[in-house]
């Protein structure tokens, strides 16, 4: 097939990393399943938590008597002792809106035992009993009266004085709810969203939402926005939830500002592009346009003790917004004051500040405490964020299982980003059996309600295939959702996608712009694939020609490799590895290469693992040793790695570091071939060639080379310009078989390089041309190659493309000979023979013959047999001899080509 013999296994990266099998596309969920990702969208908390008790209010304000007034006041302790006492006189009289505000005093703690301190009314956390307030709150309710029964209702949704019970809560909002309470219409839209207590349904909620919002309910309003967000039970309105979520807002509505950034974060409703996001524009709407006003007012409500209003300014001081200073340590402090009142978004804020030790002492023990403080609140967030660490370990021991538990918990609450994560367990089989079907389930109901990380994962799977029939515009219409949302990931498999012309028009430049976009939000995988597109089409994929999409430069994509491979990005580890195996952008350095070889292998780079077995088998940078080359192959191919099966089936093939096993060699073969593994379909072709372990079968020796080469392989290119040359397996066709070893050639494959001089040698499917014959033999032999060390010899001694010079001729005789190459030493043999730049010696001329025909050379075999006791004194004869192997396919000999020039004996 080739005249590069090789001594070891072939790698995936055969002779230059143009082979690597990529475009890599991200494939993997876990870059965006990081914890410390929490605190980017803590402005989203009750986005991510649609269902969360925030979203159901108590009637605590309006519409009291007037005793009630010294509330609002500044009357102090004394005072409110007093307005309890008065609605206590009135409660005994039967009074009911005197029983509903003394049910409120107990519970707000307002002259009463009870202290809510001073925490937001939208966080249902009581501290103390509420069965007094429980008590008062029904017999209002007996007398019908609306607030009652609305308050009791949420006694009763959430188990604060009497049993839980979901559905006798859900009958007093519709009572309340039919006498035209807006809080409790609000309220029995939440069950209706959610199935509490009623059956399930949408359009009844959002029917709900509007008669609340109609009255200027200020939850109403980022309700029924929510439906019209997503399309629940009404028509979907992105620019109509904005309205909604402006009204809430312009009523200080906390819910309504994170709901708002997100819609400018996402460009849904609004205009994308706008400085506004997350605290940004929590900050624009809190201020009515003023960022110091509304600085100064979140100020005020932190320092009264106002959870919310120490939360926003937290974030205020993490992010730097609104004019404050950046100021880790002041936003962790302002989370931990408003985690001490239980508000469940700051217990996660600041466990994720302790997880990741920003603005205090990392602490992952407290980081779990604190998520699960909020998740036994049943907080998604905190659920999601105790998941992650169970799931990889941090804080706590490692329990995929139990992860799979907590993320479920927050799935029954509709939570997209759960239902991608619990969607990759369900894919991965991790925590849980693996089940494809309903892990696309998941990703589905995650990628409709907008969870780029679902739609990210579920376009992985249209595009390969995973579960259901690929569908490739479906696949890069859902990266450019999940890219749009902001999932870096999904910008960069929609590089890909368009790079490659995956599903869309092929577009490099354009691609080239989405790679910078992640790469400079640091995203390894960007920083990795806009360096493999400086680096011309080195690792980015079949059909990603040299230069494409930026000026080729590869410094820097070694200097973007670098970045990538700095956050342990196994892909940019491995490429770097190729770099400094090969020399390029940067100084030739096996050593380094085995170590980054060594790094993606720890990352689950399967390809790493193999690279790492070729260079320990061969001994490059490390100490030869075949035994731990196999060892490395057999763990790649374990890991389900097609290249490292066709590995370990060529060590099986002939025996290196291992028994030989043939019969076992073709098993993995095939398994590699059937799988789409270039080397493995080029090694199995060459055993259907050879007849090795099969029976020969020139048809599939052919197709299995055609199917490397359209893979870019070189080294399948150069077996198929073999298949045609002579007519195996395919009609012969000289022009076709050129073309195959031309592109093999520019590839870098010595082999194809020799082959393409042969061809420039002797006419064949081009017109005769020696010099670009020895040029193409010079080449190859830079590359290391015997053979082309050999025919440039061969050059040098006759003066065929270059000048004649018979010292340069046997200096590269010796070197390839010096390799072990079968053609050299028989031209080494030759020179001594016929005492060519040699003192004559037939003995030695015999020895080399012998070792040259032990080697497969047809020339040697031919002069040891015809020869009597090692001397052949008749040049007539070798010319004769140089005639016969000719015919038979065996390129020129010197003896052959001393004959054409001199016509006499030497």
């Amino acid at each position: 097939m080739t005249s590069d013999s090789r001594s070891g296994p072939r790698r995936l990266q055969d002779e230059s990393p143009s082979s690597v099998p990529l475009g890599v596309m991200v494939d993997t969920m876990l870059d965006e399943l990081q914890v410390d990702g929490c605190l980017g969208e803590l402005g989203d908390f009750m986005v991510q938590q649609k269902g969360d008790t925030n979203l159901i209010q108590a009637d605590c304000s309006g519409g009291l008597s007037e005793d009630v007034t010294v509330l609002a006041g500044d009357a102090g302790q004394a005072g409110e002792r007093r307005a309890a006492e008065l609605h206590a006189k009135a409660a005994e009289q039967g009074d009911a809106i005197a029983q509903g505000n003394l049910g409120l005093c107990y519970e707000v703690g307002r002259g009463t035992q009870q202290r809510w301190a001073r925490a937001t009314r939208t966080v249902w956390e009581w501290r103390g009993t509420m069965g007094a307030a429980a008590d008062l709150y029904a017999k209002t309710a007996e007398q019908r009266n609306a607030r009652g029964q609305c308050n009791l209702g949420v006694c009763y949704e959430n188990g604060k004085g009497v049993a839980t019970d979901e559905a006798r809560a859900a009958e007093l909002f519709a009572k309340a709810a039919d006498q035209g309470d807006a809080k409790a219409q609000c309220n029995l839209g939440v069950c209706y969203d959610h199935g509490t207590g009623v059956e399930e349904d949408q359009a009844q909620s959002a029917q709900l939402y509007g008669k609340a919002t109609e009255q200027r309910n200020a939850r109403g309003q980022p309700n029924l926005g929510w439906s019209c967000a997503q399309g629940g039970g009404v028509e979907k309105m992105d620019a109509k939830a904005v309205e909604l979520y402006i009204k809430a807002a312009e009523q200080k509505e906390a819910g309504a500002y994170s709901r708002l950034a997100r819609c400018y974060k996402r460009g849904r409703g609004v205009q994308r592009g706008t400085k506004y996001s997350s605290g940004q524009f929590v900050l624009q709407w809190g201020g009515g346009g003023n960022d110091d006003a509304a600085l100064q007012r979140y100020r005020w409500a932190a320092e009264s003790g106002n959870a919310v209003g120490q939360f926003q300014l937290g974030l205020c001081y993490y992010y730097g917004l609104g004019g404050a200073a950046k100021d880790y340590p002041a936003a962790v402090l302002l989370f931990d004051k408003a985690a001490q009142q239980g508000f469940s978004p700051a217990e996660v804020s600041l466990g994720c500040c302790y997880q990741s030790g920003t603005g205090t002492g990392q602490d992952v023990g407290k980081a779990v405490r604190l998520f699960e403080s909020s998740a036994g609140k049943g907080d998604a967030t905190g659920l999601e964020a105790l998941a992650a660490c169970y799931f990889y370990g941090t804080g706590v021991a490692k329990d995929e299982a139990r992860a799979v538990q907590l993320l479920q918990r927050a799935v029954d609450q509709g939570v997209p980003s759960a239902e991608a994560f619990l969607g990759f367990c369900y894919q991965q089989g991790r925590g849980v059996q693996r089940n494809i079907q309903k892990a696309l389930f998941l990703y589905h109901a995650g990628a409709q309600k907008g969870s780029p990380t679902a739609q990210f994962s579920l376009g992985l799977c249209y595009q390969t295939g995973l579960g259901i029939p690929k569908d490739l515009p479906r696949a890069v219409a859902l990266y450019e959702a999940a890219a749009k949302g902001g999932h870096l990931g999904g910008l960069v498999n929609l590089g890909e996608c368009i790079l490659q012309g995956w599903g869309c028009e092929k577009d490099p430049p354009k691609a080239a712009l989405y790679f910078k976009e992640a790469a400079g939000k640091g995203h390894p995988s960007g920083l990795f694939k806009l360096g493999s597109c400086y680096f011309g089409g080195v690792c980015l994929g079949l059909c990603f020609q040299r230069g494409e999409g930026v000026p080729q430069n590869v410094m820097r994509a070694v200097e973007l490799y670098s970045q990538a491979a700095e956050q342990d990005h196994p892909v940019a580890l491995l490429s770097l590895g190729i770099c400094y195996q090969y020399g390029l952008g940067v100084e030739r350095d096996h050593e380094r290469a085995v170590g980054f070889y060594g790094r993606a292998a720890e990352r689950g780079c399967t390809t790493g693992l193999v690279n790492l077995g070729y260079c320990i088998f061969e001994g490059l940078g490390v100490e030869r040793d075949a035994t731990r080359a196999v060892s490395l192959f057999r763990r790649a191919a374990e890991s389900g790695s097609s290249s490292g099966q066709a590995s370990l089936g060529e060590c099986y093939l002939n025996g290196w570091g291992l028994e030989r096993n043939q019969a076992l060699a073709i098993r993995l073969l095939e398994s590699a071939a059937q799988r789409g593994d270039a080397v493995g379909q080029v090694v199995l072709g060459a055993c259907f060639r050879d007849g090795l372990g099969v029976e020969k079968n020139p048809e599939r020796t052919a197709e299995l080379f055609r199917l490397a080469a359209e893979q870019g392989n070189a080294e399948g290119l150069v077996g198929l310009g073999w298949c045609f040359s002579g007519g195996a397996g395919v009609a012969q066709c000289m022009v076709r078989a050129t073309e195959c070893f031309v592109q093999a050639a520019k590839r870098g494959h010595p082999g194809g390089m020799v082959q393409l001089g042969d061809c420039y040698a002797e006419g064949k499917g081009v017109e005769t041309d020696s010099t670009r014959a020895a040029e193409w033999y010079r080449q190859a032999g830079e590359h290391g190659c015997p053979r082309a060390q050999a025919k440039l010899g061969d050059c040098y001694m006759m003066g065929l493309g270059v000048e004649k010079d018979v010292d340069r001729g046997w200096a590269l005789y010796q070197s390839a000979a010096g390799a072990g190459d079968p053609c050299g030493l028989a031209n080494l043999g030759l020179c001594y023979y016929y005492g060519v730049a040699v003192s004559r010696s037939a003995p030695e001329a015999m020895r080399l013959f012998q070792l040259a025909a032990d080697g497969g050379d047809s020339m040697a075999k031919a002069y040891c047999s015809e020869s009597r006791s090692g001397v052949v004194s008749d040049f007539e004869w070798a010319m004769r001899l140089y005639r016969q192997t000719a015919s038979s396919g065996v390129a020129r000999s010197l003896a052959g080509r001393y004959a054409d020039s001199l016509g006499e004996s030497v």
